[in-house]
């Protein structure tokens, strides 16, 4: 190793060349104590390998080029301690998952712990690189990626960064191993919201549970939130100026207003529209929708029961056909709504067919068949095999019980919902 002295002016100073602290300028070069900008002028404690004090900070470029934090290989990154690419800085040449371990950012005004751990205030990406910064160690908890360039950290990141990764593509959330929906499925073909594993979304929207003659959902192609009504609405309240899709009930239509309580003047040419079936989009009236109009179509409707094939199967009671809303606790009872099917004592003979004409309201939702009493107490029981309810000609109930199904003289009776 070569040496040689120099003078300061004021006594002789013997430093190694190449190798020493000071690399061909003595401890006082022409300046004074700081020659340029930084503590060290050139390459700071050891040359070309990086160190405490190259170019403009107290601890500028420490470990750039073939110092690079990762070891050997092409840089990939920056870290800056500033914005705007300023201040001290590290780079990298591959992954790091927990900066807590890494020294080399000692120094740095944001630095708490003497780490490289939430320092960072601005990135410079490699060309043909992206990188990734995490917000907690071994690449956990909030993330985001850069492309190639120089970037400023935002609030979600700012001296934030605890482990980075370069060129990394993140799995999708259907192929991740996590329940990123929190319904407690995880991952396609388990979670019915993943169409596949390279699906991004495993959400699936809540199946609509809403019931009635006219459906509105909030999404296009009845996606959404979604409200049911079997009766006019003068007001569509929260679901005002929301709907975009619609269902109806089968031998239902529905005339849809742009404003409350059936206004259909306008002064914008969007008017009142009628469906007459299921519409996965409502047109012109897309998130336009404040009142509704259900409308029960010409046909029939009816009931027909199939007594049972069994001895005594028959009865010569009263039987009485009988609807309800939605909820049956206020529905109608028998008295007031008893819509009787026999009087006469001659119909529901054993293995025998009936059919009746009812009158069934747009709100109802349930139906019961049951028999009372008439003329003879001792008529006995009575004994189905399967009944049938038909609303405006469309068939609402189908009930096959596979056998004789008993209903007594003690208020039995036996009812459906319909569809």
């Amino acid at each position: 190793m070569r040496s040689f002295s120099l003078s300061n002016g004021t006594a002789d100073c013997f430093v190694p060349y190449a190798e020493g602290y000071y690399y061909g300028q003595g401890y006082y070069y022409g300046q004074g104590y700081y020659y340029g900008q930084g503590y060290y002028y050139g390459q700071g404690d050891y040359y070309s390998q990086g160190g405490y004090g190259y170019g403009q900070g107290y601890y500028q470029g420490g470990y750039g080029g073939p110092g690079c934090i990762g070891g050997s290989g092409s840089e990939k990154g920056r870290m800056y301690q500033h914005a705007n690419q300023s201040g001290a800085w590290v780079c990298f040449t591959s992954d790091q998952p927990d900066f807590t371990r890494l020294s080399q950012c000692t120094g740095w005004d944001s630095s708490p712990s003497n780490t490289c751990n939430d320092t960072a205030s601005s990135i410079t990406v490699a060309s043909g690189n992206t990188m990734t910064l995490f917000k907690d160690t071994n690449y956990t908890g909030v993330s985001q990626t850069f492309g190639a360039g120089n970037h400023n950290l935002d609030s979600v990141m700012n001296n934030q960064p605890s482990s980075v990764r370069f060129n990394y593509t993140p799995p999708v959330a259907c192929n991740d191993g996590t329940d990123n929906d929190g319904d407690g499925l995880v991952d396609h073909p388990n979670d019915p919201g993943c169409s596949s594993a390279t699906d991004t979304d495993e959400y699936n929207p809540p199946a609509c549970s809403a019931t009635g003659n006219l459906i509105l959902y909030e999404d296009r192609d009845f996606q959404g939130a979604c409200v049911g009504f079997n009766t006019d609405i003068n007001n569509l309240g929260s679901f005002n100026d929301r709907a975009s899709s619609l269902k109806l009930a089968p031998g239902y239509s529905a005339t849809l207003f742009k404003h409350g309580y059936y206004d259909s003047s306008t002064s914008d040419f969007i008017t009142d529209l009628t469906y007459s079936g299921n519409s996965s989009s409502l047109g012109s009236l897309n998130e336009q929708a404040s009142s509704a109009v259900v409308t029960k179509n010409s046909g029939t409707d009816r009931i027909e029961i199939h007594t049972a094939d069994v001895t005594w199967a028959g009865t010569d009671n009263q039987v009485c056909f009988e609807w309800y809303n939605n909820d049956p606790s206020v529905g109608y009872t028998e008295g007031n709504n008893c819509q009787v099917l026999d009087s006469d004592a001659n119909d529901f003979e054993r293995n025998n067919t009936h059919t009746y004409s009812v009158n069934i309201p747009p709100q109802a939702r349930y139906f019961r068949i049951h028999k009372t009493l008439y003329g003879n107490s001792s008529a006995g029981d009575w004994a189905l095999h399967w009944w049938k309810v038909w609303d405006n000609d469309n068939l609402v109930v189908n009930k096959n019980y596979g056998g004789a199904y008993w209903i007594g003289s003690d208020g039995t009776s036996t009812g459906e919902w319909r569809p």
